[in-house]
């Protein structure tokens, strides 16, 4: 079993899917909204029909709504550290010149 990866030490795993939650629950609830009342408006002929894919679209969307705010709350969350210092390149050697013909 893999261990959840370590965000702030004040942060927990619950609080974390709560703020998702939070930030997402007003999308769920209007796609929610429409798919009911689309299947409350919806001819009883053509209730097995193109509404599926009106459904199915619509849990797709949510998805990628889910692993869009996952994302970003993942980069909000990420430790900035400074950049390590890089030491300078030296100088390169002087040029030698080598035996005529090459090799």
């Amino acid at each position: 079993m893999t261990t959840p990866p370590s965000h702030t030490v004040n942060e927990t795993r619950e609080q974390h899917i709560e703020a998702i939650m939070t930030q997402l629950r007003p999308k769920i609830e209007q796609t929610l909204r429409q798919m009911v009342e689309r299947a409350v408006d919806v001819p009883e002929a053509q209730e097995f029909g193109t509404i599926d894919g009106e459904f199915r679209d619509a849990g797709l969307k949510l998805a990628n709504e889910v692993r869009q705010a996952s994302l970003a709350s993942r980069k909000k969350r990420a430790t900035s550290v400074p950049a390590s210092p890089v030491p300078c390149a030296s100088m390169p050697p002087n040029s030698i010149p080598t035996k005529a013909g090459g090799c």
